[in-house]
């Protein structure tokens, strides 16, 4: 300002003036503009750092459905599946919450997501319906168990009475009256014995989830062995199950 003439002082100090705002609004758009790239870096790392958590638990979660929560073979191990199931399954929920909040860096809420994105959303749709089709899977065979243990029950103490009283001596009739009458009482016991169902060994009667539990066809077995043996023939001999009836005379 020294080296000016006073008639050229006011409009170097215009332009001085001039200058300075525009230094400072340039200032003031560069720090604007720097705190939005900021802001887009973190929400992009933060992007990325989700979508790597959010697949990895993926990754995680497919593996343990084809391994996990397969249907057990007691009622006890079926129950405690459906509970870490049931835990899962709020586990599951909530990661989604974080997956239906992400959004790609710089894109709105509306129009269809990038491809990656969507097919991740599809493989957790995917993950869903395999959660909600094997709680059913261990809901119905929860229920298959219990009926089958409690018949399984019912039949084996029926057995236990039946050979008490098989193994028991035979008592002596002196009469055709009370011969028949025991002869009709065994043959009810054999036929009793017959209509014990043949599907309890080859698994009929048992849901469709139970076939495949080794457990339970294991069950099963020694009991259709020990129902096709034969009973007790009417004149007291002995025999070793309920299977057949008594042999037939020469």
């Amino acid at each position: 300002m020294a080296s000016c003439g006073d008639p050229d002082k006011p409009d170097v100090t215009k332009s001085l003036d001039d200058l300075y705002s525009s230094w400072h609004s340039l200032s003031a758009v560069w720090t604007e503009r720097s705190g939005r790239l900021e802001e887009q870096l973190q929400a992009a790392l933060g992007y990325q750092d989700t979508v790597q958590r959010l697949l990895e638990w993926l990754d995680g979660a497919e593996l343990r459905m084809a391994e996990e929560f397969l249907v057990g073979g007691d009622a006890d191990r079926v129950q405690q599946q459906l509970a870490e199931l049931k835990e899962f399954k709020r586990e599951l929920y909530q990661c989604k919450v974080d997956l239906e909040s992400l959004r790609p860096p710089g894109g709105t809420a509306q129009g269809d997501p990038p491809a990656p994105l969507r097919d991740f959303r599809q493989r957790w749709d995917r993950l869903e319906e395999e959660i909600v089709s094997r709680q059913h899977q261990l809901e119905a065979a929860l229920l298959g168990l219990g009926q089958f243990q409690h018949q399984l029950e019912e039949l084996l103490q029926w057995l236990q009475r039946t050979g008490e009283q098989l193994q028991g001596p035979a008592p002596l009739r002196p009469d055709l009256q009370s011969c028949e009458i025991e002869l009709a009482k065994h043959k009810r016991q054999r036929q009793l014995g017959q209509a014990v169902p043949e599907a309890l060994g080859q698994g009929q009667q048992l849901p469709q989830p139970l076939l495949l539990v080794p457990a339970v066809v294991a069950q099963a077995a020694p009991l259709r062995q020990q129902l096709r043996r034969p009973l007790l023939d009417p004149c007291g001999n002995p025999g070793t199950g309920l299977g057949r009836g008594p042999p037939t005379q020469p």
